[in-house]
């Protein structure tokens, strides 16, 4: 009998990075362009729900229940999408231990409880990156980015809401061994932004000219 195939290789493994920021830092924008520079995933939590909603998978067609019916969803249901969606994501062995093989999230988790769920659904993040700004460089980067739809009390809002469930997790993972948490000025330019981003993740800084967005 001819011989039995030779097993898959195992699988290449994924580097979780949780990007956390108040408003006003940039940290969007700042994710979007890593992705576009060095060919990393980036999953925003709107997108990841939007896509889920459209494959019409059952959780697709629980969450568009919700939605239609105002609903919040859970931090459980967050989680087991991102556990489907990441385990269905196949690496190819030469993106092993490269950029390639990173996924920065964007918009969750981003509370204690939240976290906690995600954890137990997906696993601990490789990294956690924590942009910061004075409330008075965050107010100005976002004033420039809305212009004149700026809103100051929805910042405020934001900036609360970001106080009151995102800081306690900075807090509590910054006093934990379980995972790395590194800081991140965000005042500066975009670009003093990004190669601060790079350095943090131990990423060269490509050149200018690969930069420009």
């Amino acid at each position: 009998p001819p011989p039995p195939p030779p097993p898959p290789p195992p699988p290449v493994p994924k580097q979780l990075v949780l990007v956390l920021g108040g408003p006003g830092t940039g940290l969007s924008e700042q994710c979007t362009k890593l992705s576009e520079v060095f060919g990393c995933h980036h999953l925003v939590v709107g997108q990841v729900i939007r896509d889920e909603v459209m494959s019409e998978s059952a959780d697709g067609k629980m969450i568009a229940t919700m939605m239609n019916e105002g609903k919040n969803m859970s931090a459980a249901l967050y989680s087991d999408v991102y556990r489907k969606l990441l385990a269905a994501t196949q690496l190819l062995p030469h993106e092993a231990d490269t950029p390639a093989a990173t996924f920065l999230l964007d918009g969750f988790p981003r509370s204690v409880d939240s976290y906690k769920l995600f954890v137990t659904a997906v696993g601990v993040p490789s990294l956690v990156l924590v942009l910061t700004a004075t409330e008075t460089a965050a107010r100005e980067r976002q004033s420039q980015a809305d212009g004149a739809d700026f809103d100051e009390d929805a910042f405020g809002r934001r900036l609360l809401g970001y106080a009151k469930r995102t800081e306690p997790l900075v807090v509590e993972l910054e006093a934990s061994d379980a995972v790395a948490v590194r800081r991140v000025d965000a005042s500066g330019d975009d670009d003093a932004i990004f190669a601060k981003l790079c350095a943090a993740l131990g990423w060269a800084v490509p050149t200018a000219a690969a930069v420009a967005s």
